[in-house]
C-alpha cells in the first residue's frame, strides 16, 4: 500500500514538473500575427483557446470552403465561439504573413 501510494505522488510530481507546475516556471508570451489562410496546424495552435482539433477545424474549413476573407469568418468554424474569437482576434490576419516573435 505504501509503495502504490508513493507511487501515485510520484507521478503527480512528475507531471507537475514536466507542466511547469513547479519550480517557478515562467510563461512565455508571444507578439505578431498567425495569418489562418496559410498557417499550419502547429502555428494555429499557438493562439489562446486553439487546440489541436479546433487548428484542424480551421484547416478544413479554408480546404472545403477557400480562404477565409474576414476574421468573422472563423465562427463558423466547430470550435470556435465568440468568446474564442475575441480571445484570438488580436492574433490573426487574413492577409499579412505569419510572423510571431516570443519574448519572456
Amino acid at each position: 500500500m505504501k509503495t502504490k501510494i508513493l507511487g501515485i505522488l510520484g507521478c503527480i510530481v512528475i507531471a507537475c514538473f514536466l507542466t511547469g507546475g513547479l519550480y517557478g516556471a515562467q510563461e512565455w508570451e508571444w507578439e505578431g500575427q498567425v495569418n489562418i489562410n496559410s498557417a499550419m496546424e502547429a502555428t494555429l495552435e499557438l493562439l489562446p483557446g486553439v487546440d489541436m482539433e479546433t487548428a484542424l477545424n480551421i484547416i478544413k474549413f479554408r480546404e472545403s470552403n477557400g480562404p477565409f476573407t474576414t476574421i468573422d469568418e472563423l465562427k463558423k468554424v466547430k470550435g470556435i465561439d465568440d468568446a474564442v474569437l475575441e480571445q484570438i482576434r488580436p492574433y490573426v490576419s487574413i492577409e499579412k504573413e505569419t510572423q510571431l516573435q516570443y519574448r519572456q
